[in-house]
This record gives structure tokens, sequence and C-alpha cells, in this order.
């Protein structure tokens, strides 16, 4: 007596049934190991570079520098895991709507740093509070109509600040008053600056 066979032939190059069922598990396997990974070098003192950045260190130390360059790549948030040793960082020309507190928590190494052309609507307070070191911050070019108080807490080192066409229409009293040390300011924010202050605002359009 023939008894039909019950076994189907695979395709050549099908994968099994079985291992179908598992990519899933071997994806996220994958992603947590990325995050093991990460983690084991952040705790190591070992510099990352964030996923669709490009990272390169300059290690003469008398001019130590580490820059992460996420410009252009439509991000529409902050990468996590920013190395702390960074000192120059590029998020230029993505599509970030929002800077929260703790996107760019513990740089406080970070002397350059770059958010113009986003999409920038708000500024959670205390976001900057650990830039104790910046020097250098162009945000032009985003959509910032309100500043909160303690918006711009942290800054205390700042040097040179281009905000010009970030659409400003309120900010809360005492706002700017951590910008103690700006010397050069290209912006067209309402405000009343300090004498000490050189100001570049942009010509009126003709």
């Amino acid at each position: 007596i023939l008894v039909p066979s019950l076994s189907v032939k695979r395709r050549r190059g099908e994968k099994p049934a079985a291992a179908k069922r598992m990519e899933p598990y071997y994806e996220t396997a994958a992603r947590l190991a990325l995050v093991w990974t990460q983690l084991v070098l952040l705790a190591c003192g070992q510099s990352y570079c964030p996923d669709l950045c490009y990272c390169y260190q300059n290690l003469d130390p008398d001019s130590y520098t580490y820059t992460v360059d996420c410009s252009y790549k439509e991000r529409t948030s902050i990468p996590r895991f920013i190395p702390a040793s960074t000192t120059h960082l590029d998020l230029s020309n993505n599509n970030i709507g929002r800077i929260g507190k703790s996107d760019l928590a513990g740089l406080s190494s970070l002397v350059f740093l770059q958010l113009h052309g986003n999409l920038i609507s708000e500024i959670e307070p205390g976001s900057f509070s650990d830039l104790t070191s910046l020097q250098a911050l162009f945000i032009y070019n985003n959509r910032i109509r309100e500043l909160k108080a303690g918006a711009l807490v942290g800054l205390g080192s700042l040097y040179e600040l281009d905000a010009h066409n970030i659409h400003l229409e309120s900010f809360a009293d005492g706002v700017f008053n951590p910008l103690t040390t700006v010397a050069y300011m290209l912006s067209l924010l309402p405000m009343p600056l300090p004498p000490w202050m050189c100001t570049y605002p942009l010509p009126s359009p003709q």
C-alpha cells in the first residue's frame, strides 16, 4: 500500500518555517546586543558613534577634539548615546522638532553646537544645563516662538550665538540672564542687549 508523503519540498533558498518564526527574536536579540555594547563602551569611557553619524577625533593633547556629525540625516530627534567626550556636535539640517531636558545631558565637554536648519519649536527648560563649556551655539532657522524660564540655563560660558530667523514671539522674564559672556550675537531677537555685546543684525529684505 502506498502512503502519500506529507512532507513538502522547500524551494531552493527558502527558509524553513521554524527559522522564519525565529526571525523577530533574532532581530530583538541583535538590538539588545547593540544596546549592551553601547552601555559597556560608555561605562568603560570609550567613545561610541551614534547611528547615522560620522565621528572623528583629534588626539593631539594640546588641541583634543571629538566631533560627532549628524547633519543632513532627516532625523526627527537628537540621537541617544552621544559620547560624553564630544567637543563638537553638528545636528544641523534635520527635522528635529524639540530639545528635551535629557537630550544633551552629560555633554559638559561640548564647546561647539550646531542646531540650525531644523524644525525646533520647543526648548524644554534645563535642556542646556550640562553644557557648561559651550562657547558657540548656532540655532538659527528654526521655529522657536517661545522661550520659557530656564530654557538657556547652563550657557554661562557661551561666547558666540547665532539665533536669527527663529520666529521668536515671546520669552519669559530673565530668560537671557545666563548669557553673561556672549560677545558676538547674530539675531533678530526682540530684546535689549547688554552694551558689551557686539550685535550683527541681518539686513532687511529689499
